[in-house]
């Protein structure tokens, strides 16, 4: 037994289920205000489910003390996407793209469960099939070095 980890100090962490549908960061889109290109995002629907990250995680995250992180962090995140009436497979291989997901709630996080994105030096995601409610369960946890 290592004597150390008896005096180490416990990982700390936070849990967060955001309810709602899903939405992608999509890419952005030039348009021209005023005679000046301005980016607008493809999805304008992602703006819905960022704000309902934010409060989900401001709700939880103002609770404790020690967040948000400023020190590396690894991140969880389980999307519940409602199943179509005919999957073409049995997990979501389909739109929306994970990735696009994690930016979109990703970047909804920062500066409330981590100071920013660049924190995050760990991520696990995952896309699943839901007969309930849409959303997300997030896990945010400090990485010791």
């Amino acid at each position: 037994m290592n004597q150390g980890a008896l005096f180490e100090e416990p990982k700390r962490s936070v849990v967060i289920r955001v309810n709602g549908k899903p939405e992608p960061k999509g890419s952005f889109r030039a348009v021209m205000v005023e005679g000046r290109p301005t980016p607008i995002p493809d999805n304008s629907k992602s703006k819905t489910w960022e704000r309902a990250v934010k409060l989900a995680a401001a709700r939880v995250c103002s609770k404790h003390d020690y967040l948000p992180f400023d020190r590396p962090c690894a991140v969880e995140i389980t999307f519940h996407l409602r199943r179509p009436l005919k999957p073409k497979f049995r997990r979501p291989a389909t739109k929306p793209d994970y990735d696009k997901l994690v930016r979109s709630t990703g970047d909804a996080l920062s500066g409330i469960a981590y100071l920013d994105d660049a924190r995050v030096v760990e991520a696990h995601i995952y896309l699943q099939y839901t007969d309930g409610g849409e959303g997300a369960d997030i896990v945010v946890e400090e990485v010791t070095e």
